[in-house]
């Protein structure tokens, strides 16, 4: 599993560049990103008005999630499809042209959604966000664990640090030579 609903076979993980995962690595947590900054502000402007968003309302805010246009490239794509609604046709990216082909059609949909206020978070989510960062004391603070085994390429023993941005972003960072860089940001929740 790389991103919800899109998966690949194992064995790309040697076939394919470092670039063709670093591609799909942006494009996927570009995509993610903004719908996550669209239902966050939809979350939070449901609250203001003092009633919780049920099952129904949910549905049909993120049926106004992403454009046409979006909607219609990712539609295109087997794999891209089911990122966002689970057909019965989902299956893994099984070969290094179909990654590239699933890199070019995100990074056309991300060119659409950059931009975009609605994957930009509010001043009232920001707001929000800064007081649960407050709520979540020592979980939001930086802790250093160890590789107890290989993990994200480094050695066993290799010391990691890991830290949410925000509520919704997790970073993992390692000492690579005298720098210290970022190995992994992902959508997340401490909970």
């Amino acid at each position: 599993l790389f991103a919800s609903g899109l998966e690949y076979d194992p064995r790309l993980l040697k076939e394919a560049t470092e670039d063709d995962w670093r591609s799909l690595y942006v494009n996927t947590f570009n995509f993610m990103n903004y719908g996550l900054a669209f239902m966050v502000n939809a979350g939070f402007k449901s609250k203001a008005s003092g009633k919780e968003m049920d099952d129904d309302e949910m549905e049909k805010i993120m049926g106004k999630m992403y454009p046409s246009s979006v909607m219609t490239l990712l539609n295109s794509n087997l794999m891209l499809r089911n990122m966002f609604r689970k057909g019965n046709d989902a299956r893994p990216i099984k070969d290094v042209d179909e990654l590239r082909e699933a890199n070019k059609v995100l990074a056309k949909v991300n060119r659409i959604l950059i931009g975009k206020p609605e994957g930009k978070l509010t001043a009232e989510a920001q707001a929000a966000f800064k007081r649960a960062l407050e709520k979540m004391g020592d979980l939001s603070t930086p802790n250093v664990g160890m590789c107890d085994r290989e993990c994200y390429g480094f050695e066993r023993g290799t010391r990691i640090i890991a830290l949410f941005a925000t509520p919704m972003h997790a970073l993992f960072i390692a000492k690579v030579g005298a720098d210290y860089k970022i190995i992994s940001a992902r959508v997340s929740s401490p909970d």
